[in-house]
């Protein structure tokens, strides 16, 4: 019986599935320019992006040169927003 993995689930594991061999600091998931943005069309996203970091394939960013221009949002105050 095959097993299906759904998206979240990939993210999860690519998150915190290597206990002790990978430290996450400051992650950011930004949704873009889509007003719509499913659950597993995010994760999809994330889990491709750690795990492309993960191989080496890209390296990871930094965002300190970001944050000068964007200001730190509540989360209940982004839902409010909607």
């Amino acid at each position: 019986m095959e097993s299906h993995m759904t998206e979240k689930d990939r993210l999860l594991n690519a998150l915190f599935g290597h206990a002790g061999r990978r430290e996450h600091i400051n992650i950011k998931f930004c949704r873009g320019t889509s007003s719509d943005v499913t659950v597993e069309e995010l994760s999809h996203e994330a889990a491709n992006g750690i795990e492309q970091v993960a191989l080496g394939l890209v390296k990871p960013v930094s965002f300190k040169a970001l944050d000068a221009h964007y200001h730190q949002r509540e989360v209940k105050d982004i839902i409010a927003s909607l």
